[in-house]
């Protein structure tokens, strides 16, 4: 693995969201909380499909502010697009998924969701 490892939730744009999401997700304890690195891989952390789908319907629940992420993706809780678990599956490590959820611009911090983004209105110069 990479030596560079640093803390998920100080990494890129999503690091916090995902760092939060899994920790909740997975019930990682904190003595297990730091090995929540850039480098760290989903399936090292202990996810596997199933977690990975409770992990990708949460951060859609962020993404779009939905307050309740149970009844997401229907019958079988299956997202397609960017909120595909297959995403999270197929990365490399979780800092390549938090660079796969920049590249897209998913998830960049809970202060400033989609919705608030949009309605933004800084001050203006005259």
């Amino acid at each position: 693995g990479k030596s560079n490892a640093v803390n998920l939730a100080d990494y890129g744009k999503a690091g916090a969201v995902l760092a939060k999401v899994v920790i909740e997700c997975l019930n990682l304890q904190p003595c297990h909380q730091s090995l929540l690195t850039s480098s760290a891989t989903f399936f090292a952390m202990g996810g596997d499909s199933l977690g990975a789908t409770r992990v990708v319907r949460a951060l859609y629940a962020i993404h779009h502010g939905v307050a309740d992420s149970r009844r997401l993706g229907g019958g079988h809780g299956v997202l397609e697009g960017p909120f595909s678990a297959i995403h999270l599956l197929s990365a490399s490590s979780l800092g390549d998924y938090v660079d796969w959820l920049d590249r897209h611009s998913l998830c960049q911090g809970e202060d400033n969701p989609p919705s608030k983004q949009a309605n933004s209105t800084g001050p203006t110069e005259a």
